[in-house]
């Protein structure tokens, strides 16, 4: 799509260019809106195009404000610090001293247009986010540009990127890996068997290179892998989401290997990916990292509370939306969803034991009669003519709390019985439900600071074993993303595994990342 995009600016230069000596006197309001009329771009870029140039009178921008326009050249030229293309908007140096033309000045324009909408709201290379009843906040990019024409000078730039500061710890790392870039071919370990403690061995060193220049590591000349190169490699791997057993198997290998180039590609994609993230009012949100495997309460614009959580399996993912929590429940009771009915049912016919042990009610979709599980021939029906259901308590699968959001996807946040899970390092296990171990602190964390109830009625509510539902004074815009790498407030550089190969398939397709 970027090439494409650089094509259009160089066939837009290219034909308006033909006629400069004809048509140099035509900056009036006509001749302006005429040549934008003409040019191969979106009607919505059209009617930024004339936005801009009626804000200035229908005047040539550029030729007053060269020092501005030599300012906003240099910034197109380090348009990859943010993960951007610097050739879609690249601009000749010799028109800050030439005389510019209308048809110049348009382009200047246009260029610069194009290059404040990629950096604010990102290309269109990504699917965009479905909204769900909530209204994020929006910036008017064109009267950002319009204010920074009239101020004269390019500090406005700085307002264009995503206000989030983990895009602007991306960008850091973005530049880190590009510095280690210019250092050389990245050294690969080429044996596929395991490197382990103990092992001496010639790729033991590219390993210790390695994790030197991860900063894991002060490098030595040797090829003997000891316990503090397992320590290191354990370190490595807590930040990979890798089982840290302090061993390079195939998964480590694999990551260890990326050079910096494909981090940078990954970087970029996931910047682009911040540009389409919303902004809220008050800035509060719930954010949950599908890949991560971690959800963050956001109040003011600062994190309050990280959890760790379960996400949808591949086969049953957990999809991307932003949607408002309204209330939670208490002690929920289950209605079963369709597809996991009919993983009930395959266990009901391995098991008719199974739904008594669970604690799950079996009752007639046309009676509504509830029915004896064991009384069933479950191997006669390849569709359940049963629904299922499971009152609250310990053996409900969603636990003692549940977090509704609205949506479509019959997606919510919620509790379980299954804690044990958590000590995996990847938790893609459930049907596309986000799944908490402790879904009290989560409701502790919401109720802070609102009229809403206290922990000790919480937990009052609970023992009574009653469902209760409870709305909050405070609808919490949920975010459920798709984020692969990440840096801390430590500065740390984290990656994700690309769990639903969404990355995989971008990179693939656009070569822009």
């Amino acid at each position: 799509m970027m090439k494409t995009l650089t094509i259009c600016l160089i066939v837009i230069f290219g034909s308006l260019t033909s006629n400069l000596a004809a048509e140099a006197s035509l900056t009036n309001e006509a001749a302006i809106l005429s040549k934008i009329d003409t040019l191969p771009i979106s009607h919505e870029d059209k009617a930024d195009l004339s936005r801009i140039y009626q804000s200035v009178n229908n005047t040539l921008i550029w030729p007053s404000r060269n020092p501005l326009l030599a300012e906003i050249i240099e910034r197109f030229s380090h348009a990859d610090f943010d993960g951007l293309d610097p050739e879609v908007y690249k601009i000749s140096q010799s028109l800050i001293t030439q005389p510019i033309q209308t048809d110049q000045d348009i382009l200047i324009t246009l260029a610069l247009l194009t290059y404040a909408k990629d950096l604010n709201g990102g290309r269109q290379l990504i699917k965009p986010t479905k909204l769900i009843d909530v209204h994020p906040l929006q910036r008017d990019v064109v009267a950002i540009i319009v204010a920074g024409l009239i101020n004269g000078n390019t500090q406005w730039l700085e307002f264009l990127p995503p206000p989030h500061p983990q895009y602007t710890r991306l960008k850091g790392a973005l530049c880190h890996f590009h510095a280690l870039e210019q250092k050389g071919p990245w050294p690969q370990i080429d044996s596929e068997h395991t490197l382990k403690p103990g092992d001496t061995h010639t790729d033991v060193l590219i390993l210790r290179h390695q994790l030197a220049m991860h900063d894991l590591l002060a490098f030595e000349e040797s090829t003997y892998f000891d316990e503090k190169l397992s320590q290191a490699v354990i370190a490595y791997q807590n930040l990979h989401q890798l089982e840290p057993d302090g061993v390079v198997g195939t998964l480590t290998r694999v990551s260890l290997n990326m050079s910096p180039y494909q981090w940078k590609r990954l970087i970029s994609l996931n910047m682009e990916r911040w540009r389409h993230f919303p902004e809220f009012e008050n800035a509060h949100h719930i954010l949950v990292n599908i890949p991560g495997n971690f959800l963050k309460v956001i109040r003011s614009g600062s994190v309050v509370l990280t959890l760790p959580v379960v996400v949808g399996r591949p086969q049953r993912k957990t999809p991307e939306f932003i949607a408002p929590m309204q209330q939670v429940v208490l002690n929920p009771s289950w209605s079963v969803p369709p597809g996991i009915s009919r993983d009930i049912l395959r266990k009901a016919k391995e098991n008719p034991s199974y739904l008594v042990s669970k604690g799950i009610r079996v009752i007639d979709k046309t009676t509504h009669a509830h029915v004896d599980p064991l009384s069933v021939n479950w191997a006669q029906y390849q569709i359940s003519p049963f629904r299922f259901w499971q009152p609250p308590g310990a053996r409900n699968a969603l636990g003692s709390i549940k977090f509704v959001i609205k949506n479509p996807y019959h997606i919510y946040i919620h509790g379980t019985p299954d804690t044990h899970v958590f000590v995996k390092k990847r938790r893609d296990l459930s049907s596309g439900c986000i799944r908490l171990e402790n879904p009290k602190l989560l409701l502790a964390t919401l109720f802070q600071g609102t009229n809403d109830e206290n922990p000790l009625d919480v937990d009052k509510l609970l023992k009574t074993k009653q469902q209760k539902a409870i709305p909050l004074s405070q609808e919490w815009p949920t975010v459920t993303a798709y984020f692969t790498v990440w840096v801390d407030k430590e500065g740390r550089f984290h990656s994700h595994p690309d769990i639903y190969h969404y990355d995989a398939i971008a990179l693939e397709k656009y070569h822009e990342f």
